[in-house]
């Protein structure tokens, strides 16, 4: 099975630890990006994820291995501020089920996390498996398409979050929500797939598969939070 990621010069340590934490033997497919550049005008929520055009290049990357995978071939594709605690092709066997994508979700239990006034977070987008198919090919034309061409979105006290496009988990979550008919078969995984919030519910454990460290930007935080996490499940 495929494994693509992202990185930049900037990231390269992290990318190293990511690199170093795989416990199956995937089919590596790495993508370097030109390292982004802020003002320090940006509001903190433009740089979740790396900015707009990190949100960019990384649909348009996933429209890549779509087009390069063979027919209802799945591929995983994962940030590099995840962490791998046992092997988890066996993990991705049982429970994909034929469905064209599957996320991590974004909090265990509860209702849809709110971003800015928006949905944020059902389907975490910092790690998925998705087959290379029609549906899935459509969805994140989709998802790109509302990156580029909503402008100006604003939270609920008038704080313009995104004025150059809207964060790409954002869009994710509002296609899927927005439309409960929208032609995709999507799920999520087990419980054993986390992020940082799973900790507020006492979910990080010896059980924990794979381990997105989210709500930071730094890397030198991402790479605390990572070490913090595997002494948590691996003790």
């Amino acid at each position: 099975m495929k494994l693509c990621y992202m990185y930049d010069d900037k990231f390269i340590p992290l990318r190293d630890q990511f690199l170093s934490n795989i416990k199956d033997d995937f089919e590596l497919i790495e993508k370097k990006l030109d390292t982004p550049t802020f003002g320090p005008e940006y509001h903190l929520h433009r740089l979740f994820g790396g900015g707009i055009q990190v949100w960019k290049d990384k649909v348009k990357y996933l429209l890549e291995m779509i087009e390069k995978c063979e027919p209802n071939e799945y591929f995983v594709y994962s940030d590099i501020d995840v962490a791998f605690f046992k092997p988890i092709i066996p993990i991705l066997n049982q429970v994909l089920m034929n469905k064209d994508v599957m996320f991590i979700r974004e909090i265990p239990y509860g209702s849809l996390p709110q971003q800015g006034g928006d949905v944020a977070g059902y389907c975490n987008f910092g790690f998925c498996v998705i087959k290379s198919c029609g549906r899935s090919k459509q969805f994140f034309q989709d998802v790109l398409h509302m990156i580029e061409n909503t402008k100006n979105f604003v939270d609920s006290h008038n704080h313009a979050l995104w004025p150059d496009g809207l964060m790409d988990q954002t869009c994710v979550n509002r296609i899927l929500f927005s439309n409960p008919s929208y032609d995709l078969d999507w799920g999520t995984f087990p419980l054993t797939f986390t992020t940082t919030a799973y900790k507020d519910y006492g979910m990080i454990n010896k059980e924990t598969a794979v381990y997105h460290a989210t709500c930071v930007i730094k890397m030198e935080e991402k790479i605390e939070l990572l070490n913090l996490f595997k002494q948590k499940v691996l003790g």
